[in-house]
């Protein structure tokens, strides 16, 4: 019977295992996440709640119903209480926009586009 000897009976002669160090790394559970964006769905639940920093109330006056005031920028939560999709005309043009309840104080803002703001942060479901 013939047999094949090509391959080294030593591992660690082989130059191959090098380029797929990366490759063997475990994946660290907070580096993914659990609510990656997806082109043409939602990425947010009603009832998920969301870390949003303080850079996310840079807005024009009153485009976050007073939340974007100096005093009131600073990190907070919210939840996810309702989805609506934008028409096809108008500024945001088909977008997958979201009602949030902040806490402190309890404000409501509707319409917010969330899907590719770095600003919220997914943290956990209701």
């Amino acid at each position: 019977m013939d047999t094949l000897n090509y391959l080294p009976s030593d591992s660690s002669s082989s130059d191959d295992d090098e380029d797929d160090e990366d490759a063997d790394q475990p994946v660290d559970g907070a580096t993914v996440s659990p609510r990656p964006p997806v082109n043409g769905t939602w990425r947010y639940r009603v009832g998920d709640i969301l870390l949003f920093t303080a850079a996310f109330f840079n807005a024009q006056p009153g485009g976050l119903n007073g939340l974007e005031a100096p005093p009131m920028r600073r990190d907070r939560t919210g939840i996810i209480r309702t989805r609506t999709r934008e028409r096809a005309r108008g500024a945001n043009r088909g977008q997958y926009l979201y009602s949030v309840l902040f806490n402190d104080p309890a404000i409501t803002v509707p319409r917010l586009p969330l899907d590719n703001d770095d600003d919220a942060t997914f943290l956990a479901e209701t």
